[in-house]
């Protein structure tokens, strides 16, 4: 156990060279936003570590991201490192797999205060003070390295013992003895858990970069006691913020009640935004009164354009992605039994709905020399998150209705 407490900060998977993506339209106003993201939250990760006037700063996970290290953050690293060794800050870094072609951590000439763990070895440091140890840190950069073969004997010294990596295997306790706090990274999203007395934990990025990564990202401030126990604590970095957002509507709303009702839902998203840019996709589900079927696909047109002009242009910006208007329960669409061209889509889609094991069916190659090709399509449609899948497969739903739904009319 430490014989002092210990505070020191926990900033995973910076990959500052990727920017947020998958806007449908990115606006002039919003690009140097998306840009700069990665660089804001993670400067903001230094800036917390300064501030709770930590011991130093852990960073697992990768770093540069899938780019490399480019001269931007290079110069962006150096610069935040050299903050930190001012005030006698140390870096304790365990990167991520190396990108083929890219350049590793250790082919730069970092500040004295930056300490990097090998790839397929464990490496090993203590942070003292006044001569006492407070922190033995062992760590491996590098893909998913297992704890089970990493010798990890208790330390005679009490220190409260660290390991660092990207992405670990499963391991068993017996492996986790020696072991007060696991600092992984590899994952979007925060997420903790223990084995025995040892703790867990994935802080997730600092800057959320798809619709998925949806809500608050940053670092976790830790704090060991003098029993060796951790307490962690969130601290927001994240500059822009990505949301989905539901609203649901009554049957006798009027067009114009339901715009009081969404701007009424604007002013609640930027409450709890704090200043920062606002990323939304937003989810209008209505009656057949409101939203008739042959027009779903004008009002979410409509709507998108009027998001965008009452609140995507001011500072700090709530920039509407995307507006997915659906009448009703989606999921009744797929019981859909007419013997039309609809109805099969439909009863597809719902078969597709209810197993989540079954795959897309792309039809069959017509010849042996196109088989390749969709498989890899058949892959990239591939949607492994269940929730997204889901949805996905509802706004399939949605466009099918739109674009079948006339021979029904007709019929």
């Amino acid at each position: 156990m430490a014989e002092q407490p210990l505070r020191f900060v926990h900033a995973a998977d910076l990959r500052l060279g990727e920017p947020p993506s998958g806007l449908a339209e990115i606006p002039d106003h919003v690009r140097g936003d998306l840009l700069d993201a990665a660089y804001h939250a993670a400067e903001r990760v230094f800036d917390v570590t300064l501030e709770e006037s930590a011991g130093f700063l852990v960073l697992s996970g990768g770093v540069f991201g899938r780019s490399g290290c480019s001269a931007r953050t290079f110069a962006f690293l150096a610069e935040q490192f050299g903050r930190l060794a001012e005030r006698g800050v140390t870096v304790y870094w365990a990167d991520g797999p190396f990108v083929a072609g890219g350049a590793s951590p250790y082919e730069f000439e970092w500040p004295d205060n930056v300490c990097i763990f090998p790839p397929g070895s464990t490496g090993e440091f203590s942070f003292q003070r006044q001569g006492f140890c407070l922190a033995r840190l062992l760590g491996q950069s590098g893909d998913r390295v297992s704890l089970n073969r990493v010798d990890l004997p208790r330390d005679a010294r009490g220190c409260f013992t660290i390991v660092v990596l990207h992405e670990r295997d499963e391991a068993d306790e017996a492996s986790l003895l020696a072991i007060d706090y696991v600092a992984s990274g590899g994952q979007a999203d925060r997420r903790t858990s223990s084995m025995g007395s040892t703790v867990l934990h994935w802080p997730g990025t600092p800057q959320g970069r798809r619709a998925q990564e949806e809500g608050a990202h940053g670092c976790t401030i830790v704090e060991a006691d003098v029993d060796g126990r951790p307490h962690l604590r969130f601290q927001a970095t994240d500059s822009l913020r990505w949301h989905t957002a539901q609203q649901v509507v009554r049957e006798s709303t009027t067009r114009a009640q339901l715009e009081a009702r969404l701007h009424e839902h604007v002013q609640e998203l930027k409450a709890t935004a704090d200043g920062r840019q606002l990323l939304v996709n937003w989810h209008v589900t209505g009656s057949e009164h409101l939203v008739p079927r042959v027009n779903r696909a004008t009002l979410a047109a409509e709507l998108l354009a009027w998001f965008r002009r009452q609140f995507g242009l001011a500072r700090p910006t709530l920039w509407s992605n995307s507006v997915v208007v659906e009448c009703g329960d989606a999921t009744e669409r797929f019981q859909h039994e007419g013997d039309t061209i609809l109805g099969e889509f439909l009863r597809e889609l719902g078969a597709l709905v209810a197993d989540p094991a079954k795959e897309l069916d792309l039809g069959v190659a017509p010849r042996a020399t196109e088989a390749g090709a969709l498989a890899r399509t058949g892959a990239r449609l591939r949607i492994a998150d269940a929730h997204w899948r889901e949805r996905v497969l509802k706004l399939a739903a949605a466009l099918g209705t739109e674009l079948l739904g006339g021979e029904e009319a007709s019929a």
